[in-house]
């Protein structure tokens, strides 16, 4: 049973890797919107202040992935 579990994590991850082949992975990491919700969520922490900079998600999403890096 556990090696049934391994083999379907094995391929569960392959096929992700696989499929993100077409988005550029390994070589470019993120899409053009993430990369200015990774900022936003950084100058979080950069200058401690609440006020979003980024506009392409609205704000309460930044604040849940903020709240789940605290919680980690």
């Amino acid at each position: 049973m556990r090696r049934l579990g391994l083999a379907g994590l094995f391929l569960v991850a392959l096929f992700l890797r696989l499929w993100g082949f077409e988005q550029g992975y390994p070589d470019f990491y993120g899409h053009v919107d993430e990369i200015g919700v990774a900022a936003s969520v950084w100058n979080y922490f950069r200058v401690w202040t609440l006020q979003s900079s980024e506009f392409t998600y609205p704000a309460f999403y930044s604040y849940l992935v903020v709240a789940g890096l605290l919680l980690t």
